[in-house]
């Protein structure tokens, strides 16, 4: 019940000047369904067409805390996801350090969560490392977000790089306990160098490396991708080598070859 598709900031590098090139060298690794990070200024309509060509699906895309927020934006935002086929919406980099802005965030999931749905998509929630912090009470803070915010309006789009290397949470101990919200899960690796300072706190200074090569639990991730039936496994690299194709290449062999991923239709 698990498909493997691709994060394209892996290779968004190629993507930002020539789109239909992405595309084609994608469909020829085998790889269809896509989540976003930016457009670039590309039309939806423009987008579409060479994805309808290649055989691309867009699956996620992530959006702007500000065009969930006001309606005039969200309202286009659904015009164009809707002319591209999009079926998650991914909320990222919501502030967690104090409590009303928690608060906040579960307002944004349940409001726009709900918008979403009444229009045929899906909210979901992209961690970073700060959401697995304990609160006063001993409490992940995700944990408390995902409790307090209505599954049918947003659910989990679980990043087991700040889950795992960054927390050193076990892969396995979370996504048994969390199965039932998450719908895609990002498998990224490396590892976490609080020296590195050319990065955003949020990004716990993780430096991002191929499938394999880091610390992070990747048989355990895939293992539970497949066993609990989470409908998604996407590669992600935020900082691929030159070649970013042969990169993704490697990743998707290394997956399916080393790790053992068995791709199943998607039923949800």
């Amino acid at each position: 019940m698990a498909k493997l598709g691709l994060a394209m900031i892996t290779v968004n590098a190629v993507f930002r000047n020539d789109y239909s090139r992405t595309f084609l060298e994608l469909s020829k690794l085998g790889i269809r369904d896509l989540e976003f990070k930016t457009f670039f200024g590309y039309e939806p309509r423009q987008l579409r067409r060479a994805m309808d060509e290649y055989g691309m699906r867009s699956l996620a895309s992530h959006e702007r805390k500000r065009d969930l927020r006001d309606p005039e934006r969200l309202k286009r935002l659904m015009d164009d996801q809707a002319v591209l086929g999009t079926k998650y919406i991914v909320y990222t980099l919501g502030a967690v350090d104090i409590q009303s802005e928690i608060d906040a965030l579960i307002d944004d999931l349940n409001r726009a969560g709900r918008t979403l749905r009444e229009n045929g998509f899906q909210l979901l929630y992209h961690n970073h490392a700060r959401e697995f912090e304990r609160m006063p009470d001993g409490q992940r803070k995700m944990d408390y977000i995902l409790d307090r915010v209505d599954s049918r309006y947003a659910n989990l789009e679980l990043d087991v790089l700040y889950l795992n290397a960054a927390n050193h949470i076990p892969v396995r101990e979370y996504m048994t306990a969390r199965r039932d919200r998450i719908r895609i899960v990002h498998l990224k690796d490396g590892y976490i160098d609080p020296r590195r300072t050319d990065k955003q706190d949020d990004f716990m200074c993780a430096i991002a490396l191929p499938v394999g090569d880091g610390v992070v639990q990747i048989q355990e991730t895939v293992d539970c991708v497949m066993e609990l039936g989470i409908p998604w496994l996407l590669i992600e690299n935020e900082e691929p080598s030159a070649d970013c194709f042969q990169e993704v290449r490697q990743d998707r062999d290394r997956i399916y070859q080393h790790y053992h991923f068995r791709e199943e239709d998607v039923c949800v």
